[in-house]
């Protein structure tokens, strides 16, 4: 079973976007119920394994090569909901507009 990233602080308020992208590059973050969690960057086998799924649902997916065609599929992108900031692996959309919405950044205050 796959186990949850490890919380890092702050500890003792909500986390924001500021505290996330202040984290050392060679991490992954995210924040899911106002909790800031992070973990070291996929190793080599998770990111062939992630490529992989991406080409084999490219065809029948993005291009409707034996399925429905019109999907955008993006490999981890940094999805926003509220406050909320998870990746996903892969993430498709039917819509790129809605897909872009979710992975846009908030603007810096």
């Amino acid at each position: 079973m796959m186990q949850p990233m490890p919380r890092v602080p702050p500890f003792d308020r909500p986390a924001t976007y500021e505290d996330l992208v202040k984290l050392p590059d060679h991490l992954v973050a995210e924040i899911v119920d106002g909790e800031l969690h992070a973990s070291p960057k996929p190793a080599p086998a998770h990111a062939i394994a992630g490529a992989s799924v991406g080409g084999l649902l490219k065809n029948p997916y993005s291009f409707g090569k034996g399925g429905p065609g019109g999907w955008w599929i993006l490999y981890e992108p940094e999805l926003h909901a509220g406050d909320e900031v998870v990746r996903a692996e892969p993430f498709g959309a039917i819509d790129l507009e809605l897909a872009l919405l979710w992975s846009d950044p908030p603007s810096p205050a």
